[in-house]
């Protein structure tokens, strides 16, 4: 039995103030009861939630689990799609067309190829380039060049070689149209999507604006030797009759002997 708490007890100070001397026997009792309170709270809580919480812990470690498991899954898979390319690159360079088609084809229809999706569509336009059929391999290149959740690398590098691949089928005016953006100076593929549409604006009967193309490259010192030669070729090609001769640099004129006094 709990004993009855004494009333606290008052004395006068010195000074005629009320001091009020603390009930420590109170004190125990109010932390007592306190604690008490929280037990039976967190036991009612407890008892209401503990499902919850259960099922949320239960989750979690599922979760994590899980995920664990598709991480080593995505792994092992991701190492099988690269050892397969590779035996499809392989199978291509030693001629082996027809494994290393559908080898390529295999992998881009895998879920999880990652950047080997593009790869082994490169791959499988190679190949049908290699079996002489330029038109399905053109096909690839038109897809890629049109899917635009792919690297912009890779999609200007398809614009490129689609038009490469299709200048003598496709429309020149549609193919010189999709080559402009990558004209840009800035751009990997420019000097080749410069060549590419001055042949296609030519064969379009504008030689005129084939040889302002040219130009560009030719007047770009960066470019590469190989390119700045068939530029110079099909600028002489294309070169218009009223075209602006090439600055000639004025010869510097020789200075007179000195003559001694």
């Amino acid at each position: 039995m709990a004993k009855t708490p004494k009333p606290a007890t008052t004395a006068v100070a010195p000074a005629g103030e009320v001091k009020v001397e603390v009930d420590h026997e109170l004190e125990g009792l109010m932390s007592e009861i306190e604690s008490d309170i929280r037990e039976e709270e967190l036991s009612k809580i407890w008892k209401k939630y503990s499902g919850v919480v259960m099922a949320f812990a239960i989750s979690l470690v599922v979760g994590v689990i899980g995920f664990q498991a598709w991480r080593q899954y995505e792994t092992r898979v991701r190492g099988e799609i690269a050892l397969s390319y590779d035996t499809a690159a392989k199978q291509l360079d030693a001629g082996e067309l027809d494994p290393a088609l559908k080898g390529f084809q295999d992998i881009a229809g895998r879920r999880l190829a990652g950047g080997y999706y593009v790869l082994s569509r490169l791959g499988e336009a190679a190949v049908q380039l290699k079996k002489n059929q330029p038109a399905e391999a053109a096909k690839v290149y038109a897809a890629l060049a049109t899917d635009n959740s792919i690297d912009p690398a890779f999609h200007d590098l398809a614009i490129v070689l689609r038009a490469l691949h299709s200048l003598d089928t496709a429309n020149p005016k549609e193919l010189e149209t999709a080559l402009a953006p990558v004209t840009d100076a800035s751009n990997a593929f420019s000097f080749s999507a410069l060549e590419l549409s001055a042949v296609l604006s030519a064969k379009q009967g504008n030689t005129k604006h084939a040889y302002a193309l040219l130009q560009r490259i030719l007047g770009d010192p960066t470019a590469p030797a190989g390119v700045r030669q068939r530029a110079t070729d099909l600028a002489a090609l294309y070169k218009p009759a009223d075209a602006a001769p090439p600055a000639v640099d004025a010869p510097v004129p020789l200075k007179a002997p000195a003559t001694k006094p």
